[in-house]
């Protein structure tokens, strides 16, 4: 199973970066799997209930190129892609489009920009609503 973790990066230097969900999927693509994280659906406006689809979701196809373009093969070219893999190239530019501040991040990714710990405090904070809730 492959996961993208989706944080929020901070917009200024007095917010810390959100990890807002992840999106996870099999090698093969045959399942996408959403799961976001309980956070405040007005202060953080993306998916609130999680899913499972057979076909890339929007959350991941709608961060990447549409397939139909016409400069498509250039631009696998440049990604060093054999074919189209909407999963791919979201990973090799981090998920980041140029109206938000969003980043779809692998482990290595959380690595790189430090945020490891963002994944663990998350997860422990997850545990902890779900032991106050039953």
């Amino acid at each position: 199973m492959e996961t993208f973790y989706i944080v929020r990066m901070s917009e200024d230097e007095h917010n810390k970066p959100v990890l807002l969900g992840t999106l996870s999927s099999g090698k093969r693509r045959r399942r996408y799997l959403y799961k976001p994280f309980n956070l405040d659906k007005y202060k953080y406006p993306r998916a609130s209930k999680p899913f499972v689809k057979k076909s890339p979701p929007h959350l991941l196809t709608s961060r990447t190129y549409d397939s139909g373009r016409p400069d498509i093969s250039e631009i696998l070219k440049s990604m060093d892609l054999k074919s189209y893999d909407p999963w791919k190239m979201v990973e090799i530019k981090e998920g980041r489009v140029m109206t938000d501040s969003l980043y779809y991040l692998t482990e290595s990714g959380l690595k790189k920009y430090g945020l490891e710990a963002l994944k663990i405090e998350t997860e422990k904070l997850m545990v902890k609503r779900q032991k106050s809730f039953g």
